[in-house]
């Protein structure tokens, strides 16, 4: 009952600016991994018609027809399809094509981001209003956050962590997440201190840096690990040989967008970073 007290007077009271609600939700073509995945959750995943690419969980999103990459879509793609409402994440575009899809009558409605727990709270309950989720759906789907959702809300931050979270290694060089970032947000929700803090976005990181810097703990997405050829070349790299990280084989491969797509299953991995670093009480 705490938990749903709090989450009464946290919606009552959001900064997330919710889209009005759509005419019709009943053939949504959805932009954005996140949002495919908190449908899913509602169980209203049978008024998807289309998603884009990056909407790849659960598995049976994949098999949904294509409207591309989320921030490269096309007015005539989209159409084709007939829908009654386009629903996205806060990077849908490229903006010239939603500005024609709304032109042309087409509900378009973009939920805003908010890196922390509360801000996925908040974007599961705004998309479950404006897609008619019922009551119950919206209940039972916070139900199954709660213990993660209050664990992170009283984790404290721990100063003395040494984290990173590289989103890939282009040419041998890591790409780290600084402030600003799905990254550093994960690691504040984690209470874990982001080792490049101290610089906005995502950044290339030279040898020099990283050696200043020496993370302890490495995270990056499956999909980065598989494309250098598992853990064990990134351990070897020689940039990240340097770290600490790299000497203990501190590196860590988790699923891309649960970890930086803040839908639900980023605050299970924000408390699964916590424990497996150690930065919080049990």
């Amino acid at each position: 009952m705490r938990f749903f007290a709090l989450l009464a007077t946290l919606v009552a009271g959001t900064s997330l600016a919710c889209p009005p609600k759509p005419q019709d939700p009943s053939r949504i073509a959805v932009a954005g991994g996140s949002v495919a995945e908190i449908i899913y959750l509602l169980g209203q995943e049978h008024k998807i018609i289309a998603a884009d690419r990056t909407s790849n969980y659960p598995p049976e999103a994949l098999e949904l027809p294509s409207i591309g990459y989320v921030r490269a879509l096309s007015t005539e793609g989209v159409l084709s399809l007939e829908p009654t409402l386009i629903l996205g994440e806060d990077d849908t575009g490229p903006p010239v094509v939603i500005e024609q899809l709304e032109k042309v009558g087409v509900d378009v409605a973009i939920v805003p981001e908010r890196t922390d727990a509360d801000g996925i709270i908040e974007k599961i309950v705004c998309i479950a209003g404006l897609i008619d989720a019922p009551e119950d759906s919206l209940k039972n789907a916070l139900a199954d956050m709660q213990e993660d959702y209050e664990f992170l809300k009283a984790n404290k931050f721990d100063s003395d962590s040494r984290v990173a979270i590289l989103l890939s290694l282009q040419d041998g060089v890591p790409t780290a997440g600084g402030t600003g970032t799905s990254a550093d947000g994960v690691m504040k929700m984690a209470g874990l201190n982001n080792v490049f803090g101290s610089f906005d976005g995502w950044k290339p990181v030279a040898s020099e840096s990283m050696v200043e810097m020496n993370p302890e703990y490495i995270f990056m997405p499956s999909r980065s690990v598989a494309m250098n050829g598992g853990l064990e070349q990134i351990i070897a790299n020689p940039i990240i040989a340097l770290t600490d990280a790299g000497r203990n084989g501190n590196i860590f491969e988790v699923d891309g967008m649960a970890l930086l797509g803040f839908g639900p299953r980023t605050l299970s991995v924000a408390r699964e970073l916590a424990q497996q670093v150690g930065g919080s009480e049990e």
